[in-house]
């Protein structure tokens, strides 16, 4: 039963570590990454700058004109909204190894609209 939990896990771990923040300055630049701390003074977000290079910046709000997060659920609904098994691709057990982690995100999911999405692919 583990092995089939195990594509799922890489799935959404690589969901909450992909970029899905935006920073934008008053300047009119863009960031976009990953925020990664917040205070009352400042941002910290982590910008991709090419493939496997990433850059930390921390960024005084008093610079920033308005900030765009993407909440948890909608990046891990992204990771898993073009699952689509055949039927023919798995055997059974394998198959309801798929529909127990999509069930286990909606069960878990807070997000109403995210949740109505995955629903109806179920």
């Amino acid at each position: 039963m583990c092995k089939f939990w195990l594509p799922f896990a890489v799935v959404i771990m690589t969901a909450f570590l992909g970029f899905a923040d935006t920073v934008t300055l008053k300047t009119g630049e863009r960031l976009e990454g990953k925020i990664t701390g917040e205070t009352d003074k400042d941002v910290t977000i982590s910008v991709r700058v090419s493939d496997g290079v990433t850059d930390e910046r921390t960024i005084s709000k008093d610079d920033i004109s308005s900030m765009d997060k993407t909440p948890p659920d909608e990046i891990a609904y992204q990771a898993i909204k073009n699952l689509r098994p055949s039927e023919n691709a798995f055997t059974v057990s394998a198959f309801d190894g798929d529909i127990g982690a999509l069930q286990g995100f909606l069960d878990t999911c807070h997000e109403a609209k995210v949740r109505n999405r995955l629903a109806g692919a179920l």
